[in-house]
């Protein structure tokens, strides 16, 4: 049976860890990294047998006052924290972001009966609880399903690099970014996707979007409703 693991970065996440923690009950382990929480989401993370929370400390010093944590750091030592705990298959996501029921449930099949090294899924973006934004999964070329990587082999030795908060995958021992390829990846998509929910409501929207404009992370950050075409409903 393959060793499944979720690794999973986190600061003042209390509302979204028990969720992301339920809804990758499939892994045998979650690895949460928690980059400096001042809110209850480390206790609440504990609450679950799974789930194993280490602190990462570091931080880099933005504009206005804003810190973070180094997103390609903060990533590459959950890498290698999975890869500690022998790892044969690793599962990325931020903590807004969850499997549907669907992946949910085939998740450990999937991985099991793999020939492939990686395991791409679509994102579905929502907006508020009742809609979504359809253009957002799509390529913007022919209107396909676009899949972004969400599980790859431990042997396969990914990590990342970049500046926050962007980063590329690479190959650690080709020092160069990856190609995720078709021809190596098993494609996901719907009915089965991940479940993108930050944009919950106005005001939590719009704390987002000031944080990334005021920061200087993304000075021409625009609000998702200017930019995610057409809204449809669930």
């Amino acid at each position: 049976m393959a060793r499944i693991i979720t690794i999973v970065r986190t600061r003042n996440e209390e509302k979204r860890i028990e969720l992301f923690c339920r809804q990758h009950d499939f892994s045998d382990l979650i690895l949460v990294a928690d980059g400096g929480s001042d809110d209850d989401t480390v206790k609440l993370a504990k609450t679950f047998k799974n789930v194993i929370v280490r602190k990462f400390e570091k931080e880099i010093e933005l504009l206005s006052g804003y810190t973070r944590n180094p997103d390609w750091e903060h990533i590459n030592f959950l890498i290698e924290w999975a890869n500690e705990e022998k790892a044969d298959w690793i599962v990325m996501n931020d903590c807004d972001t969850n499997p549907n029921y669907l992946l949910r449930g085939d998740a450990r099949k999937s991985m099991e009966e793999s020939t492939r090294p990686y395991i791409r899924a679509v994102q579905i973006f929502l907006w508020r609880d009742s809609q979504y934004f359809p253009s957002l999964s799509r390529s913007r070329g022919n209107g396909a399903w676009w899949p972004g990587i969400w599980a790859w082999k431990s042997e396969m030795r990914l990590r990342v690099f970049g500046e926050p908060p962007h980063f590329q995958f690479t190959l650690l021992d080709k020092k160069k970014a990856m190609d995720f390829n078709v021809a190596n990846c098993l494609d996901l998509l719907p009915p089965y996707c991940q479940i993108h929910a930050n944009w919950i409501n106005e005001e939590e929207t719009n704390k987002h979007v000031e944080m990334y404009r005021s920061s200087g992370l993304i000075p021409g950050m625009r609000h998702p409703t200017d930019f995610g075409g057409a809204l449809v409903k669930r």
